[in-house]
Formats: structure tokens, C-alpha cells, sequence
């Protein structure tokens, strides 16, 4: 009918872990919130949203149409590269310190909000090569709650010694983002500078939905 519109939303994962989060669709099904979100499952969110009114040639609902759907991450992406003219240094884990945690979304606003803080830690096993380049030591990135991060710290647990609590530069970490953190790992201090921002590509998550 001309002049009504639709709503299409599509999820990923479709059926999240047990525990991970709850999902939950408004009666109009216009919006939708996600609660109880446990970070430290590390479970990548990502949500397409499509609003499509219908004009007089019907295009939005003719059999056949075609509505493509992009998704967005919900979370942000934290990466941490090192380098280092040491010999003989593997990186044993990565952890992040009071971040947030048990978050709720709100589809409506787009926003996060959360009052607990956790540590997230990830097993590394990297090694490094004397004078190579930056390598990623968090295999692809570590899942945060989007939030303005001030006193987070890193722990880098290395095979000739553990780094603790390094401060990373103040900062707001905004959905959908990655941000990349470099340090040089000396033999006695590792200081983190401003992150790279880029874009957290959702290319494998996109998708069209065929009206039939």
C-alpha cells in the first residue's frame, strides 16, 4: 500500500551464546535493546537496520525487490602490535583492565550504557622478531563496550617479564571502531602513544534480503 512503511532488522549472531546477552524486539518491532551483555565472552555483535516506505510503484514490496542490509558492529575493536630489538620474546597474554562490562543497548538511541567494570584477558603466544615490524599480539582485536575509557590500563605478560598495568592514553571508544595501540617492548618499560582509528571493516556481514 502506498505510503505504509517497513522495518527490517536482521542480527547477528541470530542466536547469541548462552549467557552472552539478551535480545529483545519492541511490540512495534521499530527498535530493540540488548541487555545483560557479558564481555567477556568476546561474542562480536553486529545489526542491520533498514527502514523502506513504499511509494506508488510499489518498489519496496513488488516480488522480487531487493533490500540491502549492511551491518554495523555494536562493539568496538581494541588491537595491540609490539615490536622489539629483544631476542627470544613471546608474548604470553594481553589483558585489559576496568573496562566495562554487563552493558545494555539501546537500539532507539544507539547508545551504551554500563556501571561494571571488568578485565578482559586473551591468551597471545605471539613471538617476536628482533627489529621486525609491529606485530598484532591480540590476534585480530580484543571486543570492548564502547565508553569514554579513562585509567585503562594494559598488562603485557612476556616471556622474560610481565609489563603491568601500562596506562593507555585517555580516550572514548565509539562503536564500530578499531583502534590500534603500538608499543616498543625495552627491557624495562613499554609505553603505549594515541591509537590509530579506522573504520572496523563489516564486509563479511553484509548481506541482501529478497522479498518474494
Amino acid at each position: 500500500m502506498p505510503g505504509a512503511q517497513y522495518w527490517f532488522q536482521a542480527f547477528y549472531p541470530s542466536e547469541p551464546p548462552q549467557g552472552a546477552y539478551t535480545l529483545t524486539i519492541s511490540n512495534d518491532k521499530k527498535s530493540y535493546t540488548i541487555e545483560a551483555f557479558d564481555i567477556d565472552q568476546q561474542v562480536d555483535v553486529t545489526v542491520a537496520l533498514k527502514e523502506c516506505a513504499v511509494s506508488e510503484n510499489k518498489f519496496c514490496t513488488d516480488d522480487g525487490s531487493v533490500i540491502d542490509l549492511s551491518f554495523d558492529h555494536l562493539l568496538a575493536c581494541i588491537v595491540v602490535e609490539l615490536k622489539t630489538d629483544l631476542t627470544g620474546v613471546t608474548i604470553t597474554s594481553v589483558k585489559l583492565s576496568d573496562v566495562k562490562d554487563n552493558g545494555q543497548f539501546n537500539g532507539a538511541s544507539a547508545t551504551w550504557s554500563s556501571s561494571n567494570e571488568t578485565n578482559i584477558t586473551l591468551a597471545s603466544g605471539a613471538q617476536l622478531d628482533p627489529n621486525a615490524d609491529y606485530a598484532d599480539v591480540t590476534h585480530g582485536g580484543i571486543l570492548v563496550i564502547p565508553a569514554n575509557m579513562n585509567n585503562v590500563t594494559l598488562t603485557i605478560e612476556a616471556s622474560h617479564k610481565t609489563y603491568s598495568n601500562v596506562p593507555l592514553p585517555d580516550d572514548t571508544w565509539v562503536k564500530g571502531k578499531k583502534y590500534t595501540y603500538r608499543a616498543e617492548i625495552k627491557q624495562s618499560d613499554i609505553v603505549f602513544n594515541e591509537p590509530t582509528v579506522d573504520e572496523w571493516d563489516s564486509d563479511n556481514a553484509t548481506g541482501s534480503v529478497i522479498i518474494k
